[in-house]
């Protein structure tokens, strides 16, 4: 029961981490999106981390059954004494003792059993750091990627609107020489050529910052080119998987909020640090032979 309650809670999470690669479509190309999120799963330092919390956690979970195992203390004990004496007969002693003592925990007021319940706890929130540490994964990779191509595809179209501008100033300027055209065009145009410059240095900053953000995720340069690079598209199982009104969206926001299943496991905990605190003023009952 408490596995199958943990798969349901993280329903939504697993799906949209295991359909991410199949919800969107994908044309093949040199550097592929989703090769440098795979790699990125399985080599990032955070991800390592999180696994190893996780391991950490579920050894603890069985470090706590171990309350309930029985204690088996063996003491062996052993010794010998010699006397020697001047004129008379001496004397050898040997000591041997050996006590075995067997202890069972029978009953401790649910101080064992709160104690298992945190570590579980523990472990289940181990799980969901790991599931957020994926998916904040996949979010800063498909950002930085597709953040790549948006700001080249802006410097491109700055650059042709630079160009036009710098046409159309030389055409007004020459209008004025020939006297058809007017002074006030020429400043009007100018004006305009100004500022496709200015939006255009705005461009080039955009894209050293998109370039450096796709090298701080990935660890790799980008490509000098976006020819082998494409936007993504939903496909069609994609858009199924998509919420049809708001409040469907607002009910998978809740239910899938990492955050908030956090929250709960650390109330649970709280709950659990009660019955232990309660314990504390009870006997232990425990099955103990020599």
């Amino acid at each position: 029961m408490y596995l199958y309650n943990f798969f349901q809670k993280f329903k939504f999470t697993k799906i949209l981490f295991i359909l991410f690669f199949s919800i969107f479509s994908f044309n093949a190309y040199s550097m592929s999106l989703t090769e440098l999120i795979q790699g990125l799963l399985e080599n990032d330092s955070s991800i390592k981390s999180s696994e190893s919390a996780v391991k950490e956690a579920k050894n603890d979970v069985q470090t706590a059954w171990n309350a309930y195992l029985p204690e088996l203390d063996l003491k062996l004990i052993r010794g010998n004494e010699n006397k020697y004496k001047y004129e008379a007969a001496n004397d050898h002693y040997d000591h041997q003792e050996m006590d075995v003592t067997l202890k069972q925990k029978l009953y401790d007021f649910g101080e064992t059993g709160s104690d298992i319940e945190q570590k579980r706890n523990a472990y289940t929130v181990a799980q969901l750091d790991l599931q957020a540490e994926r998916m904040t994964i996949i979010i800063d990779a498909v950002d930085a990627y597709l953040g790549y191509i948006d700001a080249v595809k802006k410097l491109d179209s700055e650059t042709e609107a630079l160009e036009s501008k710098i046409e159309s100033t030389g055409q007004e300027e020459s209008r004025v020489k020939k006297g058809s055209g007017m002074a006030s065009d020429v400043l009007q145009a100018k004006s305009d050529l100004a500022g496709a410059q200015k939006t255009k240095i705005q461009a080039e900053g955009d894209l050293r910052k998109a370039h450096n953000k796709f090298f701080k995720v990935f660890k790799i340069d980008p490509p000098d080119t976006i020819e082998n690079m494409q936007l993504i598209e939903l496909s069609v199982n994609g858009k199924l998987q998509l919420p049809k009104d708001i409040d469907a969206a607002t009910e998978v926001a809740i239910a899938s909020n990492i955050d908030l299943q956090t929250k709960k496991y650390d109330l649970m905990d709280a709950e659990q640090d009660l019955v232990a605190s309660r314990a504390e003023f009870a006997p232990d009952l425990d099955f103990e032979s020599t």
